[in-house]
């Protein structure tokens, strides 16, 4: 019995299920001797004042003398299903004495009591200050935080409070030291929580939880929890407003997307290493990450494709986002200025699968032919100086005023751009020409990449589609001519003539031209001089031609660039003179290219050829040889 006052018992001798048991004083005059039996009635009666019909027998024993005072108390039990419903109940005790005669006592209460207070149900949530608790709040409440425990009903004298303040919820926090208890006289009732107990928990998201407790030791469920917002110490000031850098251009676009969209942030005052940094975008929670001991400003921030993705939908033009960061210290957030940024990633033609990489696999790739050779893929020789012809199946949704522009070893034909009409149809074939200056330019790869784009007009975005590589082979590398120095300009055109002579060998001189796009130091390059006789005709001097193996990088010969003499005068340069003896017509002809090994393959210059023009009114150039 918890209460004598009321007769409250302890619910758990109800819960044990083991019946009351009943201790009994000793009675006056109780059985003197051997022999002489007293004979005890336990009586048990619902209600505080049941009448002496409501009692009925729940225990009888019989006691043989002598009884005295030693052999007290007498114990007799209430049997467990007596004790039930909750309730008032009485019990008393009838002596039939050895001697006939039969002593009554009074009664005396019971009370049983296994429910909760409030009930079965968890109790409801505890009332809190509506501002966040914070160093200023804990100073102007010197008690602590004030918590509210609302009403329930059936409060009863001896009720309590016991209630936790946590920095997590707990599946069982009455294995934790609370941070009070109260006894309730009234309700709603008033508890605080000291501030040295809020201090330990710290910043939070912390939880104020409570349990009821009766004097029949009977405890309620544990409280729904209230969530508290806490923020402890200097308080974050002076945020300033985030930079997107490459929203400098003016828009957000694919591309941008596709490199990554980072936002800067500025320093900002009185941070802590367990503050929080959550970064919104157009309205979204776009990252989160904990501050640390030493943030290096500008935070510098990417903003993660599936954000960007799900903040601008489906929109087909420019939307203005909305970008701003907080610092959440606990659950209190302390935000930054906003900046708005201007966001397009409109893509015409089928969804990307791979957002925001523009490459759609789902497109079909080009095919490409050669104009001769008509392979799939591949130019050969054969198609040299023709164009290429190139096709590809039209893409679902199709829209017309669409662009579909094709790349060439990744320039633009512009020549094949095609602008999608109302009699285009998804899957259809469209078939375009690419234009021998793009395949020359390119020049032979056994991999050249070939692919096309879409797009509209005004939108910086495109899609792309996979890459045919072709075995391009058509163009036949023609480097350019050299050119002969110290030439005049004749009736006949450039000449060679004996003032173009150079140095005291008489030499021609014939400028080889930069090489270094095709061959370094230690390649060899050819060069050649071929006379021709006459001013027209195809009469080779085979017998005065000069043919000269020159390794690049030794000296005089740089890769650049370099001056190849022609000599001895009397070998290659006088018999083109001295042809026709007899003839009035002392002209000739004179051609110089060079040739070099590239790949395995015979790489040879366009020519040069001039007038040649070795003579005087008088006779052949005058020249003299020191010997």
């Amino acid at each position: 019995m918890v209460d004598p006052a009321d007769g409250t018992l302890n619910k758990d001798v109800i819960v044990a299920g083991q019946g009351l048991t009943v201790w009994l004083p000793r009675w006056p005059q109780a059985a003197p001797a051997a022999g002489a039996v007293d004979t005890v009635e336990l009586e048990w009666g619902s209600g505080a004042d049941p009448g002496d019909g409501d009692y009925v027998l729940v225990d009888m024993q019989a006691f043989e003398g002598p009884l005295d005072e030693a052999s007290f108390p007498k114990v007799m039990v209430v049997a467990a299903d007596m004790l039930r419903p909750d309730g008032a109940y009485s019990v008393r005790y009838r002596v039939h004495a050895w001697n006939g005669t039969v002593s009554q006592s009074l009664p005396a209460a019971v009370r049983c009591d296994t429910v909760p207070p409030g009930g079965m149900d968890a109790p409801l949530q505890a009332g809190i200050p509506e501002q966040f608790i914070s160093d200023a709040y804990l100073a102007e409440n010197p008690q602590g935080v004030a918590c509210e425990i609302p009403g329930y009903e059936g409060v009863q004298a001896g009720d309590q409070v016991r209630y936790w303040w946590l920095d997590g919820l707990l599946d069982d926090p009455t294995g934790v030291t609370p941070a009070g208890e109260l006894e309730i006289t009234a309700v709603p009732v008033t508890v605080h929580v000291a501030a040295e107990v809020v201090r330990t928990a710290g910043d939070g998201g912390c939880y104020v939880l409570y349990q009821l407790h009766d004097k029949a030791t009977n405890a309620s469920r544990i409280s729904m929890p209230t969530r508290v917002a806490v923020a402890l110490g200097p308080l974050p000031e002076a945020l300033q407003a985030p930079t997107v850098p490459l929203a400098e251009d003016g828009v957000l676009d694919l591309a941008d997307a596709l490199a990554g969209i980072d936002v800067l942030v500025p320093a900002f005052a009185n941070y802590k290493p367990t503050d929080r940094f959550v970064l919104e975008w157009g309205g979204l929670r776009a990252v989160e990450l904990p501050l640390g001991e030493a943030p290096r400003f500008p935070l510098t921030v990417r903003v993660p494709a599936t954000v960007l993705r799900q903040a601008y939908g489906n929109a087909n033009g420019p939307v203005a986002t909305e970008v701003h960061y907080r610092v959440m210290r606990g659950d209190v957030a302390f935000d930054s200025p906003s900046v708005t940024v201007n966001v397009d990633f409109h893509v015409p033609g089928p969804g990307l699968p791979d957002w925001p990489d523009p490459v759609n696999p789902q497109l079909s790739a080009p095919r490409v032919f050669g104009a001769i050779s008509n392979q799939l893929n591949v130019l050969t020789r054969e198609d040299e100086e023709q164009d290429a012809t190139l096709q590809l199946d039209l893409y679902a949704p199709l829209q017309a005023g669409e662009i579909i522009d094709i790349y060439w070893d990744g320039t633009p034909v512009s020549e094949a751009s095609h602008i999608v009409g109302v009699d285009d149809l998804p899957g259809s074939q469209l078939t375009v020409f690419v234009p021998w200056s793009y395949i020359a330019d390119a020049g032979n790869h056994p991999e050249l990449p070939v692919y096309y784009r879409i797009r509209v007009p005004g939108s910086p975005n495109h899609q792309q589609s996979p890459t045919t590589y072709v075995n391009a082979d058509a163009y036949t590398l023609r480097p350019p001519a050299p050119a002969f120095q110290k030439t005049v300009q004749s009736q006949y055109g450039e000449a060679l003539v004996c003032s173009s002579l150079d140095g005291a060998d008489h030499a021609v001189l014939l400028q080889i031209p930069d090489l270094s796009a095709w061959l370094a130091d230690g390649d060899v390059v050819t060069v050649t001089w071929t006379p021709v006789a006459r001013p027209a005709g195809e009469e080779i001097l085979t017998e005065a031609i000069k043919e000269e193996p020159i390794t690049l990088g030794e000296p005089g010969f740089p890769v650049t660039g370099f001056v190849w003499r022609v000599q001895p005068y009397i070998d290659h340069i006088l018999p083109i003179h001295d042809v026709d003896p007899e003839g009035e017509d002392k002209r000739g002809r004179a051609r110089g290219h060079y040739s070099f090994l590239l790949a395995g393959e015979l790489i040879r210059s366009h020519r040069h050829e001039c007038v040649v023009g070795m003579y005087t009114a008088d006779g052949p150039c005058n020249v003299s040889f020191n010997t």
